[in-house]
């Protein structure tokens, strides 16, 4: 029983240890990332215009789809605007964090430069995945959260601290879900590098997510089971603001999550096996 406790013991401290190294890391690449930043300010401007144009016009675009269409699907076009909010949060979150990590994968891959990550001394995935973040994106995140705050008021929801952690809570896992989605399907460039358009395909695929999952099911039974996982990223939170837990909706949340990391994790290390490097 003592072996026991104390290889369980190692287990916990091997684990704390790791992720004490990998945050270290992140924290050293967040400060080289503001580091460009700051020494770029007419990119910092630029980029600061950028986002907040995208997220007036998806905004905009959403006012104007429902102006005349109080009821779309069964959902209200104040609650469709709250998802689109809730959208707005997760897809910041995903461009500061994701998106310019996964535009240079894919040059990456298109010229064989891989091996600069492969050859050092640390997770590849967690290399391709965190190297690059954008501070600029954090507005589009700002912005949502403030069309969340108040659609929430206007739609009288009742307030509870306990479901708005849940909320937060449900956006990470949300991330997460997104992330692991854009990765499994970008790792199919290491067999096909010359479809590097594919980041503007998920772009505009990811986009689905920010219309409620039942105007999909009239799609048919195979586009709609296709997109469910895609959904649940933005209605499952929604659904906690409104304190309409649905667990077997949050049960199939977690369960896609897992699996969708899971699987993705294990295709990038066996694709890597197939990957031809510049010096091959």
């Amino acid at each position: 029983m003592l072996h026991g406790k104390k290889e369980s013991e190692n287990i916990l401290r091997s684990v704390n240890n790791y992720m004490k190294k990998y945050l270290r890391i992140y924290k050293r690449l967040l400060q080289l990332n503001f580091a460009a930043l700051v020494g770029y300010r007419a990119n910092f401007v630029n980029n600061i215009i950028s986002s907040v144009s995208w997220s007036l016009f998806s905004f905009i675009s959403i006012f104007l789809l429902t102006s005349r269409t109080p009821v779309l699907f069964g959902w209200k076009r104040e609650e469709i605007i709250l998802l689109n909010g809730v959208y707005a949060v997760v897809i910041g979150l995903f461009h500061s964090i994701f998106s310019k990590n996964f535009e240079q994968l894919t040059h990456l891959i298109e010229r064989a430069e891989l091996d600069s990550i492969l050859i050092k001394p640390a997770d590849s995935q967690f290399q391709v995945s965190f190297q690059l973040f954008s501070y600029t994106a954090l507005v589009r995140v700002v912005l949502g959260l403030l069309f969340v705050v108040y659609f929430s008021f206007s739609l009288h929801l009742p307030f509870s601290v306990s479901y708005v952690l849940g909320f937060f809570g449900l956006l990470i896992v949300s991330l997460m879900l997104l992330y692991s989605i854009w990765l499994f399907i970008l790792t199919f460039l290491i067999w096909n590098p010359q479809l590097s358009n594919l980041v503007v395909v998920l772009f505009s695929f990811s986009g689905m997510a920010k219309y409620p999952y039942d105007m999909y099911r009239r799609t048919g039974e195979v586009l709609a089971g296709v997109l469910l996982p895609l959904t649940l990223i933005t209605v499952v939170p929604v659904h906690m603001l409104y304190q309409k837990i649905i667990w077997n909706e949050i049960g199939v949340f977690f369960f896609c999550t897992f699996l969708f990391f899971s699987i993705a994790r294990w295709f990038w290390f066996f694709a890597l096996k197939f990957y031809a490097s510049g010096s091959s």
